[in-house]
């Protein structure tokens, strides 16, 4: 006898008595020795598993003879118990030159109580609380050596599995598995959500009792049957069914010990079909189709649920797609999919592949969706919910680089503060700590705009945005409506900007830049520039420009001009000075007569100086210094 110290994954007891019999008999021949042995194990768990009081007992009796010339062993009585569970069988093993091995299971009644704490003791995660009812009985019969499954005929009526905390009880049909030829048929068996609510006949006033209850049909039924072939070790695992709510099938695996959802919950109606299927060559890939509709989805670092009007998750031979057919979030309605990247697709950026649609986006209301100012965080809180929970443990670092995705983005509209941009389409990638964005368009005020941007989120994120703008109205331009309409002409030029930080206030802040501007056809009504030069003083008129051009640069919550030139033909205009994101003014702006540029003007000059808001500047007059010869 022996036992385990404290701690171990079992305590047992065994003990074996052996006795000779030299006479020949029906039942024994020479050199027979009969035997009894007896055994049993307390406390069974595995190893790394804390012990618990319900960790299952197991008892053991085989008796029978064996013979050590002929090398044979014939237990003609095995019986296996447990608390609640028992299986008769007996056995016969011959150790020649090709061994042999024949097992036979005349009787077996194993209730799923026992079947649950057995699952339990090696498995980690099993919530407390879970109790089952059910009764399953059957035969068995193997041989060979290695030994193999011959037959089996295994069923049960059916039960039921409750679980603390859930008002549904999950029902277990009358199910039959059965081995012939070997190939192993489990038929369909049926789980379903039921309610315990009702009562038949009288009412719990009268003296109902328990049993005058009736389940109530739900509308949540899975049906799950598996066929597997063992000698040509293929097969196949169906899953078919519908519920009226996911967090249901959620709540019922995370409390057997699978935890689907890390990070994000999804509730809402689905149905599916899925097949797995395992050829002898591989361990086979799923295939098949979930639907969802009027579901919501919340993940972890968004502020509220998308609205999942009508979704599809498929797999087709183990590669994921989703199809987003009408979603909403983030102020927007989103089509479009979602799928695992195929090696020889075009992209190749990442190793998910997503082409989106979105009618509007607005700066705002993705603010209000995800918050990073108030939570700097949010990122990382939320990839956990994307990668599935793979590494929960894992730092904020090494989440963002586990999110490796590709494709496109399409916005009918996208606003950003007083900026509306139609018809915006960008393509790139996010990987290894970095968004990558080498192509994107959209329209704006009557133009295009083509960019390009590249953002790196940690350890604090940095944004690099080029751009080049052709075709804009200036009439279409995002200020002022009192300024807009006295002005007329197109732009173009280019921009480059950089910034960091988190949040608008930060961004801005520390937004930088440079870059160019070329006009042509510029018109300003109501203000003649240059008779308002000439005389010091605002002239109501008109001011014409056939072109112009000149840079500017970004820095300190203000744009600054730099000798922008505008050519009226007769005479030029140089502008000079600087705007600030508030719309406050600095500029000066100077004249000349003939074909000869301002800047190569030689002698002192007269010019404007406008302070103040743009919509009411002070305008006076004051003398310019002499120039150096443009080269």
């Amino acid at each position: 006898e022996g036992s385990a110290k404290s701690g171990a994954p079992a305590t047992g007891a065994a003990s074996a008595t052996t006795a000779s019999d030299t006479k020949a008999s029906d039942s024994f021949v020479a050199g027979d020795w009969s035997f009894s042995l007896k055994a049993s194990a307390t406390q069974i768990h595995r190893w790394d598993l804390s012990e618990r009081d319900d960790n299952p007992d197991l008892s053991a009796k085989v008796q029978g003879r064996w013979n050590v010339a002929l090398g044979k062993l014939t237990a003609e009585k095995v019986v296996v118990e447990t608390p609640l569970s028992n299986i008769h069988a007996t056995a016969e093993f011959r150790g020649t030159a090709n061994p042999f091995m024949q097992l036979t299971v005349d009787s077996a009644g194993v209730q799923a109580a026992d079947v649950l704490a057995w699952y339990r003791a090696f498995r980690p995660d099993v919530a407390d609380g879970i109790t089952a009812d059910a009764y399953f009985s059957g035969t068995l019969a193997a041989q060979g050596w290695p030994i193999k499954l011959q037959a089996l005929d295994f069923s049960t009526s059916g039960g039921r599995v409750n679980i603390r905390g859930m008002d549904n009880f999950v029902a277990v049909g009358p199910a039959h598995a059965v081995v012939d030829q070997a190939r192993l048929v489990v038929n369909p068996v049926r789980l379903s959500l039921s309610r315990a609510a009702g009562l038949r006949g009288r009412s719990a006033r009268s003296g109902t009792t328990a049993a005058n209850r009736v389940a109530e049909k739900s509308a949540d039924e899975i049906s799950v049957g598996v066929i597997h072939n063992f000698l040509t070790h293929a097969g196949e695992l169906d899953i078919q069914g519908q519920v009226a709510d996911a967090k249901s099938v959620l709540s019922v695996a995370a409390a057997f010990g699978y935890m689907l959802n890390r990070g994000w919950d999804l509730t809402g109606p689905a149905h599916g079909n899925l097949r797995r299927e395992w050829p002898s060559s591989s361990r086979g890939n799923w295939n098949g189709e979930i639907d969802v509709s009027g579901a919501q989805l919340a993940a972890a670092g968004l502020n509220q649920p998308l609205r999942l009007q009508q979704a599809r998750l498929m797999w087709l031979n183990g590669r994921r797609r989703a199809q987003v057919f009408r979603a909403e979030g983030f102020g927007a309605t989103w089509s479009g999919n979602i799928f695992e990247d195929d090696p020889v697709n075009p992209y190749r950026g990442g190793a998910w592949l997503a082409l989106l649609n979105a009618d509007h986006l607005d700066a705002t209301e993705l603010d209000r969706w995800v918050g990073p100012r108030s939570r700097p965080g949010w990122l990382e809180r939320l990839l956990p919910s994307l990668l599935g929970g793979k590494a929960k443990a894992a730092s904020g670092s090494e989440l963002v680089r586990s999110l490796n995705v590709a494709g496109e983005l399409r916005v009918d509209e996208f606003t950003i503060e007083k900026l509306k941009l139609q018809q915006v389409h960008l393509q790139g990638s996010l990987h290894d700590l970095q968004l990558d964005v080498p192509d994107g368009q959209a329209q704006w005020a009557g133009g295009v705009v083509r960019a390009g941007m590249s953002a790196k989120f940690l350890p604090r994120p940095r944004y690099d945005v080029e751009a080049r703008l052709t075709g804009v109205d200036l009439t279409q331009l995002p200020i002022a409506a009192s300024v807009a309409s006295r002005l007329g002409g197109v732009a173009s030029g280019a921009l480059h900007l950089k910034t960091a930080g988190v949040g608008r206030e930060e961004l801005l802040q520390k937004l930088s830049g440079t870059g160019d501007v070329h006009v042509a056809n510029l018109e300003f009504r109501g203000w003649d520039v240059n008779a308002s030069v000439a005389d010091g003083e605002a002239h109501e008129g008109v001011s014409r420009w056939s072109t112009g051009d000149g840079d500017f640069s970004i820095g300190d919550r203000s744009v600054a001009l730099e000798d922008v030139r505008l050519d009226g033909g007769a005479q030029f205009t140089l502008i000079n000075g600087t705007v600030s994101f508030g719309r406050d003014a600095d500029l000066s702006v100077e004249t000349s007569n003939g074909r000869r540029a301002v800047r190569n003007a030689s002698a002192p000059g007269q010019a404007l100086k406008i302070v103040g808001p743009l919509d009411g500047p002070r305008v006076t007059r004051a003398k310019t210094t002499p120039r150096e010869p443009a080269d």
